[in-house]
């Protein structure tokens, strides 16, 4: 993992949400069959309370259009369910210690690096 480390950083790093999805529709071929025909509305406040952190705009964008979705064997999106936001933090457990990754905080946005 050592060897990976600075190797991929992104050239570009999307900051538009809107921007951010059209470029993961145009690389994923598919997903656009998966998009909701309009944006689920979510308790951002009850998510991110349960998270123990805010949760970058570009995420929030990703779920109110699409469910949680995979990516043959290699990535699964987990994404909150629409009206199940509270019952879903008591079942996977508060705080930010599942929001956490195996990775090195390198490879992570900042915003998802535990402060802990």
């Amino acid at each position: 993992m050592e060897e990976l480390i600075g190797t991929q950083k992104p050239v570009r790093r999307i900051l538009d949400p809107d921007e951010a999805i059209a470029a993961l529709e145009r690389a994923v071929p598919g997903l656009v069959a998966l998009r909701r025909p309009k944006p689920a509305v979510f308790d951002w406040r009850a998510v991110e309370e349960g998270a123990g952190r805010a949760l970058p705009s570009d995420f929030k964008s990703l779920a109110e259009w699409y469910p949680a979705f995979g990516l043959d064997d290699f990535l699964v999106v987990m994404l909150p369910w629409p009206g199940e936001e509270i019952g879903q933090a008591e079942a996977e457990g508060s705080g930010s210690k599942r929001w956490d990754s195996d990775y090195p905080a390198e490879l992570r946005p900042l915003e998802l690096v535990s402060t802990s």
